[in-house]
Order: structure tokens, then C-alpha cells, then sequence
């Protein structure tokens, strides 16, 4: 073998390790922050948790939002073309992740 394949499949070895031993020590940090086991800590990570809402005291019936209902004015058409004009001036923004 040439000394570049030697020192590429050494890098690459070199990395492996690496973040072999970030992701243990993330882990271990991680469980002791959470008094979890390192098992338990990883099964942690695969899980979601989901929030559960309570809302029934916001529902309305299909009678109350029919007497609710308003025709649209000239003020709400102004409101509009007012977003419009605001979505229009940051239309160049590029957002970065």
C-alpha cells in the first residue's frame, strides 16, 4: 500500500473513533443529567412525547358560530392588503438553517 492510502484508511479509522467516543460521553452526560441508566438514556432518544390538550371547554356548536359569523367589511379588505404589503417587503429574506 502507498503511504496516501495508508494515511487515508488511518484518517477514516481516526474519525470513526472519534465520534464513537463523543456519542459515549454525549451518553454518559446525558444519563447522569436525567438520573437515567445509559440504556435507559438511549432509549430515551427514540421516543416522542406527545403533549395531550384539553380543549373540550373551547368547542362550539355549529348554532353558536352561525350567530357569530360577520360579512367581511372595507376595514378587514384594508387589513389584508395591509399583510400583503408586509409580506411583500420581506420577500427577499432567505432563511437559513
Amino acid at each position: 500500500m502507498s503511504k496516501k492510502t495508508k494515511i487515508a484508511i488511518s484518517s477514516i479509522v481516526c474519525f470513526v473513533i472519534f465520534v464513537a467516543l463523543v456519542f459515549i460521553v454525549t451518553s454518559l452526560v446525558m444519563a447522569s443529567v436525567n438520573d437515567r441508566s445509559l440504556v435507559d438514556e438511549w432509549k430515551s432518544w427514540g421516543t416522542e412525547v406527545e403533549e395531550v390538550i384539553d380543549d373540550t371547554d373551547d368547542t362550539v356548536n355549529d348554532e353558536e358560530q352561525a350567530d357569530t359569523e360577520t360579512d367581511i367589511t372595507e376595514d378587514d379588505e384594508v387589513e389584508v392588503v395591509d399583510l400583503q404589503n408586509i409580506a411583500n417587503n420581506y420577500s427577499n429574506v432567505v432563511i437559513v438553517a
